[in-house]
């Protein structure tokens, strides 16, 4: 019996190291962008102080299994906020991941999105990746767009939201929509996915 014991929690503290080092693997293959990197790929109409805020609760941490999800704001400046939320591979949208990206394609060759081409497409990548734009919240308060992308080490999605809810006088309006800050966030993963391969 005294055995058996040893057994299983010789056996539960190796799955315990190696679920601590596959977390720790994870956390390291891409980092959160600091804030002022993420207003310069908006590109705001002034000079804004983005906020970062890491995200533990809410409709995207069920959304799948995160890594880290990070909130940038600047709600003295701006009506437009970013959200960049990094999954384990294969988790973002769980079992509604095909759904989603059949109601995308079928919004796309509906043709009936001419107000919204810009922000509801489809991009292939020259690795042939795709990347999926879309609406992913719509009401009084204001409007999130989404894109989001299958890596083969996670799954990134970032979303921008314009909100119509407060006041600010003159507020700093991206230059950049979310098709241009999205190229940004995936060029500085994969620019990390490939400094920790040569460090390898």
């Amino acid at each position: 019996m005294i055995q058996k014991r040893k057994r299983i929690f010789a056996a539960v503290k190796s799955f315990l190291i190696i679920l601590f080092f596959s977390k720790v693997l994870y956390a390291t293959v891409i980092e959160s962008p600091e804030p002022e990197l993420v207003a310069q790929w908006a590109n705001f109409s002034r000079p804004v102080t983005l906020e970062a805020k890491e995200i533990k609760d809410g409709d995207y941490m069920k959304w799948g299994k995160p890594i880290w999800i990070f909130s940038y704001r600047a709600p003295k400046d701006s009506l437009t906020s970013y959200i960049i939320a990094v999954y384990e591979k294969g988790t973002l949208f769980q079992e509604n991941r095909e759904k989603m990206i059949k109601a995308i394609e079928d919004q796309v060759q509906s043709g009936k999105i001419n107000n919204f081409r810009e922000m509801i497409h489809i991009d292939e990548r020259v690795d042939g990746r795709r990347v999926y734009f879309a609406i992913m919240g719509l009401g009084p308060g204001g409007v999130i767009f989404g894109a989001f992308t299958f890596f083969a080490d996670f799954d990134l999605l970032v979303t921008e939201a314009q909100g119509h809810e407060k006041e600010i006088e003159d507020p700093a309006i991206p230059k950049n929509d979310l098709n241009i800050v999205y190229m940004k966030v995936e060029r500085y993963a994969l620019d990390q996915l490939k400094a920790e391969s040569v460090e390898e």
